[in-house]
This record gives structure tokens, sequence and C-alpha cells, in this order.
């Protein structure tokens, strides 16, 4: 019933919530997180929703929300691209007058956002490597990863991280990018247990307006130590980003940092692990009613989203399920 988004809007002060949910202990998990529970959606109408699904149900529910005439927040979507459906959604929520904004929530890491206000102190950026690992088995300690989406081939966890990486990464260097090479692999346990391809490793091209920036990025919900690595190289200098760590430092050109941001301790929630932090899903939903409400300017918008489940569906088509690294000129 997307717990964390509830205590995210608890947190911004929103006390009027209902939850639509068809698990047998809705009724149990309703009353336990302080929520009024939907019998019918058909019945909701001019609201707000935040969708918080498995994703094969986000398209569907949005388009239904959206003809019923409410703003739609959308937890990010890896279904398989379909550009009908995107532009059903684009056309409903202007027909309608209603925001959609799909979720791209770590757009709203702080950490992430000084990078982004920072880059030009190291130049013309040339290249990047990230690295990102995790264990599957730690998102959610207390379920059997065979009892939800990512354990499913279409939605996995793999391919679900992939989609979130690549939302914040080409907001950083830019969305005009190509896929070069790539892998997509089941290598672990994991994946011989669930069918998920478990790695995700690509070579990406991003233009911009200042030329070519070549970046590198292996990703896997195997690893049992979590990382989460940028090292970004310009003409003038370098940053380096470690999540885990929790600094960003920017290096000049003689190697020396001039600068180094750490962020607000924030601590996880009950049952998640340690860095599993929420203020910026916090800051995620801040945007979205303020673009609800406000008229501002949202972070996140449904043309990027698509271009962003494009670019994994390269990296799948180059890299192959299951199979070594294949080139690419695309």
């Amino acid at each position: 019933m997307g717990k964390r988004r509830v205590r995210c809007l608890k947190r911004l002060g929103y006390t009027n919530i209902a939850g639509f949910d068809i698990s047998e202990n809705s009724k149990e998990v309703a009353q336990k997180i302080g929520v009024n529970q939907i019998k019918d959606i058909s019945d909701f109408s001019n609201g707000i929703v935040v969708l918080s699904t498995p994703p094969k149900h986000h398209i569907d529910l949005s388009k239904q929300f959206l003809s019923q005439g409410c703003h739609v927040f959308c937890e990010a979507s890896v279904v398989p691209n379909d550009r009908h459906h995107y532009e059903e959604i684009s056309r409903l929520s202007s027909q309608n007058k209603s925001i959609f904004f799909p979720s791209a929530t770590i757009k709203f890491k702080q950490s992430i956002s000084h990078i982004k206000q920072n880059m030009s102190k190291i130049g013309r950026v040339h290249s990047y490597d990230y690295r990102c690992a995790g264990n599957l088995r730690d998102w959610h300690p207390w379920q059997d990863i065979k009892d939800y989406y990512v354990s499913d081939p279409i939605t996995g966890a793999g391919r679900e991280i992939a989609a979130f990486e690549l939302g914040w990464l080409t907001w950083l260097f830019g969305i005009d990018a190509k896929i070069h090479g790539a892998a997509v692999m089941g290598l672990s346990e994991i994946a011989d247990e669930t069918g998920i391809d478990d790695l995700y490793s690509f070579l990406i091209g991003h233009s911009n307006e200042k030329g070519l920036i070549q970046g590198s990025a292996t990703i896997d919900v195997f690893s049992h130590k979590p990382y989460r690595v940028l090292r970004i190289i310009g003409e003038e200098g370098n940053i380096e980003f470690d999540w885990v760590e929790n600094y960003v430092r920017i290096y000049d050109e003689n190697g020396k940092i001039v600068d180094e941001y750490v962020e607000a301790n924030a601590e996880a929630h009950e049952g998640y692990n340690e860095f599993s932090t929420e203020r910026m899903y916090d800051d995620e939903l801040r945007n979205f009613f303020d673009t609800v409400h406000n008229n501002s300017a949202p972070e996140c918008n449904l043309s990027e989203d698509y271009k962003v489940l494009e670019l994994v569906e390269k990296i799948e088509l180059i890299g192959g399920s299951h199979s070594d690294i294949h080139g690419s000129s695309n």
C-alpha cells in the first residue's frame, strides 16, 4: 500500500489519506499505517493520487485516474515501452487539466543536486564512471524476493535500478544519449532463483551544448557490500561522489580538494538498510504538490521518462539477456 509514501505524506502535513490495495491483509495494513481504505477506485475522482503499485499496473491505473480528473504521481515505470500508452497519458493529462508526475527520486538527493550545481567548477566534462551495487535480499528484508515484482523478469530489480540510475545520470550529463556497448546478465544465485538479469553494464555517450560526454556504468543487485560511487573527469578537475561514505569532493587540476560536501544525516526507517533514507522521497513529493497547488515547474516529465526507458531497452537489446558483451555504433 505504499507505506513509505504514506509516511512522506504525513511528514508533509497531509492527513486525509485513503489507500487502495487488493492484498488479503490490506485492511490490517491500512489500520496499522493509519489511512482510510477505498473499496472501489472508480469512485475516486478529482483528487490527488500517489501510485505505489507494482510497475505492471502503472500505465492502466494512471490512465484511469487521469480520466477521472485526478492529479497522478506515479512511481517509476520499468515496463517495456509502448509509445501509444505514453501518448495517451499525455493526452488525458492535457484534456483533463491534470498533472502527471513520473517519479525520479534520486534527482532529489541533496548530494546529486550539489553535483549538478557545481559541475562547472571542473570545466568541460569529458567522461564519468559509475558503479552501483547492492543485494536484492536487503531491499525488503521482511519479504521473500519471489513474493514481489523485483523477481519478475519484466520488472526485475536489475532493470528497475538501471532505469532509476539513468534517470539522474541523464539529468546530470544530458538526456540526448546513445548506448555504445552493453552487457546484461544473470550471474548470481538471485538470477538462478528468479530468472531476472542481475547485472547491467553499459557504455553511454551524452551530447549537449558543450560536446560529447562518454560514460560507463555497472549496476548489480547481488553485492553484499553496497556501493554507489561516481567519478567525473573534467578539463579543469574532477568530482568524486560516494553515497555510502557520504561525500562529494571537487578537485582542481592539481588534484587538490577545493570543495567537499557532506549531506546532513537522515535516519532510515526501521526495517530498511541504513542508506535507504527518506528525505529525497519527501522532497520529491513536495515538488509534486507544489506543481499541483502552485503551478511550479516539475523536476520530472513524461518525455524524459520515456527516453530513459528507451535507453534501458537499448542496453538490453545490445547486451542481451545472459549474454556476453556486444558492441554497437548505434
